[in-house]
């Protein structure tokens, strides 16, 4: 055994309050466990969170194989759970490039992906559910591994069945989902032909509708990424696998809503100014306002991606909407950076097809943009998968979190010269 001193500076209550963490004075101890297991590594999966939870499907390993699992990182234990169904529950098949977005709380639906051999276009609700009272009913949806402390949470897959009078959408992997106006909103994707306009799911008749845009992105092919600006608003980024890089990498597409009822009538698509990220495999996730204290308007974090499998980028974007209304007034700024931040492993390795979603507390309108997995970019061409969790509240700051009781914490050289007070936690590791 041995001990681990960890500087806190910058965020440290900030994060201290997100994960239910006491951060304790400079002349104080806290001796802590660490989780006993972690997700393999990986890229390609889909990440959501959900109840202040962060859950983590498929995807490939670091050898290209399919995944299947899923796994529940229990922010209120700091525990990483296997919480795959065991048969005969339902479980999807393996994939990567399936696209998930969060449609209310405790749940997630994702459609499609890429499996073994084809596209997919299957959909399935991910819903997470406590532990405590399911276990005598439902034995075989608790967490795989039973060793250790348990995640007070399980995840329950249903597949989910659309209207027999419904079309369905192409089979596809890597498209761009979000809960926009309480509808499923999918554009894009590994589609042959041009769709011309974007696809919606009524979650209550659970019936597609294909809506036909005035213009569309030159680039619509490939794997994006996409989160939900505001309730009439999302942001996507990403695409174009194979084709030539574009000076554009990311759009706002506003959706309208009926007066009358809940269909969606008109689709908009708008340019934010500033320079984003590349298009090759950026993280993307979105924080309303209702998610921080103090937060005027919504914004965007981005972070990696590159210009192809060996020209990754190691820097975080922000999106910020200057016009509630007005998704032309939405600009992108590159968080500063600092000369530790790039060579003293103070951030994320870079890396393209990681995850990241908004991770905001249930108790607390706290949030915190949460980074998972992905694969290295690198000249050197030596492909290397991640299982690390980093943690950060503007792109600038990061911390690695392998769960809350083994926290890895790193601040700019910059962030210490200007703490007012350095806080201090001690943490034992096997």
């Amino acid at each position: 055994m041995y001990l681990a001193m960890l500087v806190v500076c910058i965020h440290a209550a900030f994060v201290g309050a997100l994960l239910g963490l006491d951060v304790v004075p400079i002349n104080s101890w806290a001796s802590v466990e660490p989780s006993p297991l972690l997700p393999s590594r990986r890229y390609g999966h889909v990440s959501v969170g959900l109840a202040g939870n962060v859950i983590v499907f498929g995807g490939f390993d670091i050898e290209d194989n399919f995944l299947d699992d899923t796994w529940v990182y229990d922010m209120s234990t700091g525990i990483w759970a296997d919480v795959t169904p065991l048969p005969p529950q339902p479980n999807p098949a393996s994939r990567t490039f399936a696209a998930m977005a969060v449609v209310n709380a405790t749940t997630a639906l994702m459609f499609g992906g890429f499996g073994s051999s084809v596209s997919l276009q299957d959909l399935w609700f991910c819903s997470l559910v406590p532990i405590s009272g399911i276990e005598e009913e439902i034995p075989s949806v608790l967490p795989r591994v039973q060793s250790g402390p348990l995640s007070n949470w399980t995840v329950v897959w249903s597949q989910a069945t659309v209207a027999s009078s419904s079309p369905v959408p192409a089979p596809r992997s890597g498209a761009a989902v979000a809960t926009v106006l309480g509808q499923f909103v999918m554009f894009g994707g590994t589609v042959a032909l041009l769709e011309g306009g974007v696809w919606w799911l009524d979650l209550v008749t659970m019936v597609w509708t294909f809506l036909p845009t005035l213009a569309t992105p030159v680039v619509s092919f490939g794997v994006f990424t996409a989160c939900a600006l505001t309730d009439g608003m999302m942001v996507i980024a990403g695409g174009n696998n194979t084709g030539p890089m574009t000076p554009i990498n990311t759009w706002i597409l506003q959706v309208q809503k009926s007066p009358t009822n809940n269909s969606l009538v008109a689709a908009s698509w708008y340019t934010p100014s500033g320079t984003g990220p590349p298009l090759f495999g950026p993280a993307l996730a979105c924080r309303p306002t209702t998610a921080a204290p103090g937060l005027a308007m919504p914004e965007a974090l981005a972070f990696g991606g590159g210009f192809g499998m060996t020209e990754g980028m190691l820097a975080s974007w922000k999106l910020v909407l200057a016009n509630l209304t007005d998704p032309a007034s939405a600009v992108w700024t590159t968080q500063p950076l600092t000369s530790g931040w790039n060579s003293n492993d103070l951030s994320p390795a870079v890396r393209i097809r990681s995850t990241m979603v908004l991770l905001a507390s249930p108790t607390n309108n706290q949030s915190a943009f949460v980074l998972f997995g992905g694969v290295l970019a690198s000249t050197s061409q030596t492909y290397a998968a991640f299982n690390d969790m980093w943690i950060t509240d503007d792109g600038i700051v990061w911390l690695e979190v392998r769960s809350i009781h083994e926290l890895l914490i790193w601040a700019s050289p910059l962030a210490m010269l200007t703490c007012p007070q350095a806080q201090m936690l001690t943490t034992t590791f096997p």
